[in-house]
């Protein structure tokens, strides 16, 4: 009997510590849908440093879902080893998932600053990252009382009067209950889809180059920053452009960039560097300007066009260089026709629209050579 009562104090000890400092844990998405990143921060003003003797975390998903999905890290956790993840069981209509580790280690974080503790994957069931959610732990793990996480240890320990903190596409709800009603949870509400690259040009008019782009799902987008080579291997930025759009619609963009023919270099290359409000980035396609090339001659006659057009792209010598690829797209930048033609056939090329069956309006064509945009011409076809 004596031995219980000891066994119980020592745990109500560790419960009432886990609630005397200030931390919290939050959740956000991870490098894939399937995948879920957990932070944690000090707050209430505390600088941390000092050690972390026991993390628990608790990730729920609904339990009706089949198969049952399997969890696992992505990469190695912070704190390094001594992390393991539970058999998943099923309790108050959720499936759960308990993460913890007894090694801890030291943490050194300033207030309100976070620390990304793990990232975690599904795998083998229908889950993606914003039907998750950072549970109260069920029971506490057998003790009374509740929380998303459990942290303690000689300088730290989470906080019932906080358990969590709000992070972009997070909704929480906070009851403070396991029993009865919904427990406190944090949950991704909505996952920011990375950027899709529509496309990109760089084409040469007179001394300047002009770069326009299309993309699609902004969401998650902050900012473009351009950038520009003369080597195609050291790339610095020469203007950053705000995002102008949200949601998963087509937005376009364009910028010039004056007096390329002063940098010394015959070619110039460019690239769109796309930086997300969580500073996750990526790049576009490297696109590159000859400046020897005579693109200010290059014609297309006649305009408006009826039944087809002549490409004029006079200077090209035909033993030695490329075929031209030739893009006609509509005014909703979807191509309508392809042709690639030999360097003696662009001295004066018939493109033929009569079997297309297109609609009157503004199109595009696009004339490359070896990757690079000698140029695009607008036309009108009129059926």
């Amino acid at each position: 009997m004596k031995r219980s009562l000891i066994t119980f104090l020592f745990a109500l000890a560790v419960y009432t510590d886990c609630f005397s400092q200030t931390m919290q844990a939050s959740i956000g998405p991870g490098t894939t849908s399937t995948r879920v990143k957990i932070y944690i921060r000090p707050t209430g003003g505390l600088n941390i440093n000092g050690n972390i003797s026991t993390f628990q975390f608790n990730l729920a998903i609904a339990a009706g879902i089949n198969p049952v999905p399997t969890l696992s890290f992505v990469g190695v956790p912070a704190f390094g080893s001594g992390w393991q993840i539970d058999p998943s069981y099923t309790e108050d209509l959720f499936r759960h998932y308990q993460i913890n580790s007894t090694t801890g280690g030291n943490l050194v974080l300033n207030n309100l600053v976070e620390l990304q503790v793990m990232e975690l994957e599904f795998s083998g069931g229908p889950v993606t990252a914003n039907n998750v959610a950072l549970y109260t732990l069920p029971n506490e793990g057998g003790s009374s009382g509740n929380a998303l996480f459990l942290c303690t240890g000689d300088a730290n320990s989470s906080s019932v009067a906080g358990l969590y903190y709000i992070r972009g596409g997070v909704t929480v709800v906070n009851n403070n209950s396991y029993a009865g009603g919904l427990p406190s949870s944090a949950t991704i509400g909505a996952i920011l889809l990375p950027i899709r690259w529509l496309s990109f040009d760089a084409v040469k008019q007179n001394n300047n180059a002009l770069l326009s782009w299309a993309v699609s799902n902004e969401d998650a987008n902050k900012n473009y920053e351009l950038q520009r080579s003369i080597n195609g291997n050291d790339f610095s930025t020469i203007a950053t452009i705000n995002k102008n759009g949200t949601g998963n619609g087509t937005h376009d963009y364009s910028y010039t960039d004056f007096g390329i023919n002063t940098l010394g270099s015959p070619v110039i290359y460019y690239r769109i560097k796309q930086v997300d409000i969580d500073s996750r980035y990526s790049f576009s396609e490297i696109k590159k300007i000859n400046l020897n090339l005579k693109t200010d001659i290059i014609t297309v006659y006649p305009n408006p066009v009826k039944d087809g057009f002549y490409v004029v792209v006079p200077g090209l010598q035909a033993t030695t260089q490329r075929n031209i690829k030739l893009i006609l797209t509509n005014n909703a930048g979807q191509v309508v026709q392809t042709k690639e033609i030999s360097p003696l056939q662009a001295a004066n090329y018939y493109f033929d629209v009569k079997g297309l069956l297109l609609a009157t309006g503004i199109y595009s064509l696009q004339i490359i050579q070896d990757g690079i945009s000698l140029d695009r011409k607008q036309l009108l076809i009129s059926k």
